[in-house]
């Protein structure tokens, strides 16, 4: 489920998904619309560890999908930390993309 909505905002902020991409692709288009904003100075200190989040989740997922074993709890809640912090930090992004806060590179 956090996947999913991952996907679905990365596809708001314009990031490529089509069925057929990995894990890793999605996390690196969602990579790509953070370092915009991080470069444009302005959001910086908001998106701190954003990145590595991102690539933290969708790790934990891809074992998840991928393992012959279940996730343990530890993990489990792990990815519901992530997510409740990283959500709001992609929707900072989807608000300075409408604003057109992006720099222009």
């Amino acid at each position: 489920m956090v996947y999913t909505q991952l996907r679905r905002l990365s596809r708001r902020l314009g990031a490529p998904d089509f069925t057929g991409l990995t894990p890793a692709e999605v996390a690196a288009g969602v990579d790509f619309q953070i370092k915009r904003l991080e470069d444009s100075g302005r959001w910086k200190a908001s998106l701190s560890g954003a990145r590595d989040e991102t690539h933290r989740l969708v790790t934990l997922y891809a074992r998840a999908i991928y393992s012959p074993h279940a996730p343990e709890s530890a993990e489990v809640d792990e990815v519901r930390w992530i997510w409740r912090k990283l959500r709001w930090q992609l929707w900072l992004i989807l608000l300075a993309a409408r604003s057109g806060d992006f720099s222009r590179k």
